[in-house]
C-alpha cells in the first residue's frame, strides 16, 4: 500500500485524474460504437470472456493448467493487452451505474489511512 508521502500523493493524484480521464474516453466511445452494449448484463458477460482471456494467458506464462500443453507460447504482451481489455470493461459497468470511480478511490485512500 502506498503511504501518503510526497512520492505517494504525487502518485495517487496521477492515479485519480487517469481514472477520470479513462472513465470520460471510454464514455465517449461508446456513444460512437455500432453496436454499443445493450445493458449491464451484456457488459457482465464480456468482463467474464475478457477474465477468461486473462486467466489462459497467466496459465500460459505459469505453464499450468489445461493451457500449459498448447503450442501457443507464453506472451506478456498478449497478457498486457487482455487486462487492459479487461480493465476497461470495468470502467464500462461503472459508467453505466454512474459510478465515479475517482471518487470511490479517493474514499478507498482516505479509509485505508
Amino acid at each position: 500500500m502506498l503511504s501518503k508521502s510526497s512520492s505517494g500523493l504525487d502518485l495517487y493524484n496521477a492515479v485519480t485524474m487517469l481514472i477520470s480521464q479513462i472513465q470520460q474516453l471510454l464514455r465517449q466511445s461508446e456513444t460512437q460504437m455500432a453496436n454499443p452494449f445493450r445493458s449491464p448484463a451484456e457488459v457482465m458477460v464480456t468482463i467474464t470472456e475478457e477474465l477468461g482471456e486473462v486467466t489462459k494467458e497467466v496459465s500460459l506464462l505459469e505453464r499450468i493448467g489445461s493451457k500449459a500443453g498448447w503450442e501457443c507460447e507464453p506472451s506478456r504482451e498478449r497478457l498486457s493487452e487482455e487486462l487492459l481489455h479487461l480493465l476497461n470493461m470495468v470502467f464500462v459497468l461503472a459508467n453505466r451505474y454512474d459510478i465515479d470511480l475517482e471518487s470511490a478511490y479517493q474514499r478507498y485512500w482516505n479509509d485505508e489511512q
